[in-house]
């Protein structure tokens, strides 16, 4: 369930409910804090090479080694804009 390649960045919901990981495999977990259960698995198609969370509207910004950002909504696990 973890990450195909290393971690670099990491974030946690403003309430402690989600952990939120970006890796070099390209993909973005979102994690139950307390449970450590994973919820969801976005594949961006490019490492993450940096992330961070706005924690009062769950939106994520992530930067890849393809030049691009890509920002997703939390709550909803989409891709609200492509950079």
């Amino acid at each position: 369930a973890g990450h195909g390649g290393g971690v670099f960045g990491v974030a946690v919901t403003a309430l402690n409910e989600e952990l939120v990981s970006g890796a070099f495999d390209g993909t973005i977990k979102i994690w139950d804090f307390d449970t450590q259960a994973l919820l969801h698995t976005m594949t961006l198609g490019s490492p993450v090479a940096h992330l961070t969370l706005n924690r009062d509207n769950l939106l994520l910004a992530v930067a890849c080694d393809d030049l691009r950002v890509r920002v997703l909504d939390i709550s909803s696990r989409r891709i609200v804009r492509d950079f």
